[in-house]
């Protein structure tokens, strides 16, 4: 009888140590997450706001506009898009919208990979822009319409089409790192003297973008993907699946502003630039709050 009851006692125990286990590392792991997705919204902030600055500079002085900018600008929203809607998950609204957000990051992430090596292998070639934009506008309304059906559970095709998603962003995984393997062998082979210094930097950029967004979404592609194709049990899937999708996914977002800061000095000027212009703001109510009271004595 006493070995029941002590053997019970050891069980609860156990149940409650592991209950407390668990809410602490989803405590954790929510707090993680908050101060990932502040720090991203903050960074993409400032470099949305450098490329913003960058192409109304080129139409004030009538320069021609450089697309690849532009697309850092769309890809620097989507990274916005996805620290902002993370905190907001237990919506269903917001979760919804954290995937096409990803499926747009890894797209413009595929196709800025793709431009540099063509720039790379093909110098004189010239793209047509015309057709990137056509193709993008079609990627774009794919993935709308796939999530509105998805979101929606119509006509029985949320299982196929979220299927589809999961194949699209494991094609992009594909094509990114053969993009990249095709760069780096490249610019192993090539001469500093053969290859423009700006293309090598551009160039090496990408990679690390490229390099990043592999990093922090194969968990989540594996997790999705092999969850549905093997059926694997939510205990499985559970805490992995949270750390791929709320964690990873806005580290990836988070991450990109800070290579765009370290590898462009633009950005790190206009940075110490709007640091200036902040506390200059500052400093100048300070003294008109000091101002104040003295001005009201001379008065009286």
């Amino acid at each position: 009888m006493d070995r029941n009851i002590a053997t019970d006692l050891a069980n609860r125990s156990v149940t409650e140590m592991r209950t407390i286990s668990r809410d602490d590392i989803k405590t954790t792991a929510i707090i993680i997450m908050v101060v990932i997705a502040i720090f991203g919204t903050i960074t993409n902030t400032l470099s949305l706001s450098y490329f913003i600055s960058k192409i109304r500079a080129n139409r004030l002085t009538r320069n021609s506009d450089n697309p690849t900018t532009k697309l850092f600008a769309v890809l620097n929203i989507c990274d916005l898009f996805v620290c902002v809607f993370v905190t907001s998950a237990y919506n269903g609204f917001f979760r919804a919208c954290i995937r096409p957000s990803v499926l747009a990051s890894g797209y413009l992430t595929c196709l800025l990979a793709a431009v540099r090596t063509i720039h790379l292998i093909f110098p004189f070639h010239i793209i047509n822009w015309t057709a990137v934009k056509f193709s993008s506008g079609i990627y774009t309304v794919i993935i709308a319409l796939t999530t509105v059906i998805i979101q929606s559970k119509l006509f029985g095709l949320r299982y196929s089409l979220d299927i589809m998603q999961m194949n699209i962003l494991a094609s992009i995984f594909v094509i990114m790192v053969l993009m990249n393997v095709i760069t780096l062998g490249k610019l192993c082979l090539s001469k500093s003297s053969q290859t423009e210094k700006w293309k090598r930097k551009a160039a090496v950029t990408v990679g690390i973008l490229s390099l990043i967004y592999c990093v922090c979404n194969v968990g989540f592609l594996i997790l999705n993907r092999g969850g549905k194709e093997f059926s694997w049990s939510s205990r499985q899937l559970g805490g992995l699946s949270w750390l791929s999708e709320f964690i990873l996914l806005p580290l990836n977002s988070a991450c990109n502003p800070v290579v765009y800061l370290t590898r462009k000095k633009e950005m790190r000027l206009h940075v110490k630039t709007l640091w200036g212009k902040f506390v200059g703001c500052l400093c100048k109510e300070e003294r008109e709050n000091n101002v104040q009271p003295s001005t009201m004595t001379a008065e009286i």
